[in-house]
């Protein structure tokens, strides 16, 4: 666990260093100066890996868990004005973020009728990939509908 945990100042070299990334998304984490994102450096190239194709299109981004809202701002700036982004978070005061960066949503990734709704709201389609359904994360749907690989 060590290995992931950070004690420097420098959290772009730190990421730079023990993961190989320098993307859009290492600057936007660092540099931020607006509120707080919450994620692990070593998840970032991940994200990048997988949700890049998606940067300047129509996609539909679900993140569930919105803590404090920032990575809401991260995936408006990273994604671009042309994605629907919502967040959901089964504490009431994270209702706050509604419209900040994007629409926020309480319930629970437990409640399929929430779920749905939440889908719905965004334009609908499905949410899971296949046949997994996210515990817990984020998913990206394309236009029509489908999701993204993540």
């Amino acid at each position: 666990m060590k290995k992931y945990f950070f004690e420097g100042t420098d959290i772009k070299k730190d990421i730079k260093e023990k993961y190989g990334y320098e993307g859009d998304l290492a600057t936007f984490f660092a540099d931020n100066k607006g509120t707080r994102v919450n994620k692990w450096h070593h998840y970032l190239p991940l994200y990048e890996q997988y949700f890049a194709k998606y940067r300047g299109t129509p996609v539909r981004f679900l993140e569930i868990g919105v803590y404090r809202g920032g990575s809401l701002g991260m995936w408006r700036n990273y994604l671009g004005k042309d994605a629907t982004i919502f967040g959901i978070d089964i504490d009431p005061d994270c209702a706050a973020y509604d419209g900040k960066y994007e629409q926020v949503r309480i319930g629970s990734q437990d409640a399929p009728e929430f779920l749905a709704s939440v889908v719905e709201e965004m334009g609908g389609g499905r949410c899971g990939i296949g046949r997994w359904q996210p515990p817990n994360g984020t998913c990206a749907c394309q236009p029509n509908g489908a999701l993204s690989e993540a």
